[in-house]
């Protein structure tokens, strides 16, 4: 089990420059589908720039094993027009890999810190195949 207090410096000025970069790269990459593995205590939708320049993400999913608990939420965006349905998932990738819709595919993929407990593998690694397979933006 991973204790939050082993990554507090995630939630730093200057590593939160990473989600706002990320989200602009969504943006100009037109992503509709977006897939975090492992947004721990920093997935995208926390970050300034989710309500901007993420209206065009409709489905946002984050699995990763240290959230609380399962949930999903919509969210409507500042311009009155777009929403999102916001979906945290306590799973590994490999468990979501397993268990999810076979037609449910995303056109970007987000993982930010990738460590042996996310690819350390061959399954890991497989399930991480699967998930950006379809995908046009890793």
């Amino acid at each position: 089990s991973v204790a939050a207090a082993d990554f507090k410096y995630l939630s730093t000025s200057c590593l939160q420059r990473r989600q706002d970069h990320t989200m602009e790269l969504l943006h100009d990459n037109k992503c509709s589908h977006v897939l975090e593995v492992g947004g721990y205590l920093t997935p995208l939708p926390k970050t300034k720039k989710f309500d901007s320049f993420g209206q065009q993400i409709s489905l946002y999913v984050n699995v990763d094993p240290a959230t609380p608990e399962a949930a999903w939420k919509p969210m409507q965006h500042a311009d009155g027009k777009s929403h999102s349905i916001l979906v945290d998932l306590p799973v590994t990738l490999a468990e979501f890999a397993e268990h999810a819709p076979s037609d449910l595919e995303f056109d970007c993929v987000v993982m930010l810190g990738a460590w042996h407990l996310q690819l350390g593998s061959e399954s890991k690694a497989e399930a991480f195949r699967k998930a950006v397979s379809k995908a046009n933006f890793v």
